[in-house]
C-alpha cells in the first residue's frame, strides 16, 4: 500500500486529506474552497502504462504525480511534455502518450492509434518535410521514429507552438508541413 501526498490551498485554511493504494497507482489529493465557502477535496490516482503493438501494460512503480507543468527541456516557450496532475476540477480522465510513434520498419510515416474508454484516436506522424514555391514535395529520409510533440504538429487554437505550412521560410525558400496530421490528409503547399 503507498500514501499519497497531499495538497492544501495556498492560504493553508483547508483539512488535509489522506489518499492511500492498494494497487499500482501515484495518489495524492487536493483540497480547495469554493466561493460558498464549502471545502472540496479532488482526489488523483494515476497510472502509468508501457505501450506496445501488442497492448498496454500497468507498470508496478507508475510516474509520480506532477505537481507543475513540466515543459520540453525544462523551457516555458516549448509545449508542455507532461500536465500538472493537481487541477482541482477535471470533468473526466486525461489520457496522455508521451514519446514517439515507432514504424515497423523505416517509412516517410505511420498511423498511430489509442483508444481507451471512449476516447479513440489517430494520427499519421511524418518525417519532416517541405514543399517548395512550385510545389515540389521534399520529405526526408524513411526513419523508423517520430517524434509525438505538438511542435510538430499543425499550429492552431488548440496548438500555438506548432507548425503554420502558410508561413514561407526565407532561409530555406519552402513551407514547413507538419508531421502529425490526421491519417490520409494529403498534406498541400502552404495550406493548413
Amino acid at each position: 500500500m503507498t500514501q499519497g501526498r497531499s495538497f492544501a490551498d495556498s492560504a493553508g485554511l483547508a483539512p488535509t486529506v489522506e489518499v492511500r493504494s492498494r494497487g499500482s497507482f501515484s495518489t495524492a489529493a487536493v483540497t480547495w474552497q469554493r466561493g460558498s465557502g464549502e471545502f472540496i477535496a479532488t482526489i488523483i490516482a494515476k497510472a502509468t502504462y508501457a505501450l506496445d503493438p501488442e497492448g498496454a501494460a500497468l507498470l508496478e512503480e507508475p510516474d509520480p504525480i506532477c505537481e507543475v507543468d513540466d515543459h520540453w527541456d525544462d523551457d516555458l516557450r516549448k509545449s508542455v511534455r507532461l500536465p500538472s496532475d493537481l487541477a482541482p476540477i477535471k470533468n473526466t480522465y486525461d489520457i496522455v502518450v508521451v514519446g514517439h510513434a515507432y514504424a515497423a520498419r523505416a517509412a516517410e510515416s505511420t498511423v498511430l492509434r489509442i483508444a481507451v474508454g471512449s476516447v479513440d484516436k489517430c494520427v499519421e506522424a511524418r518525417v519532416p518535410s517541405r514543399f517548395s514555391p512550385d510545389g515540389q514535395l521534399d520529405a526526408a529520409a524513411p526513419t523508423l521514429r517520430m517524434p509525438l510533440r505538438y511542435e510538430v504538429g499543425p499550429l492552431g487554437l488548440d496548438n500555438p507552438v506548432g507548425i503554420d505550412p502558410t508561413l514561407y521560410d526565407e532561409v530555406a525558400g519552402s513551407y514547413r508541413v507538419p508531421q502529425l496530421l490526421p491519417p490520409e490528409v494529403a498534406a498541400k503547399p502552404g495550406v493548413t
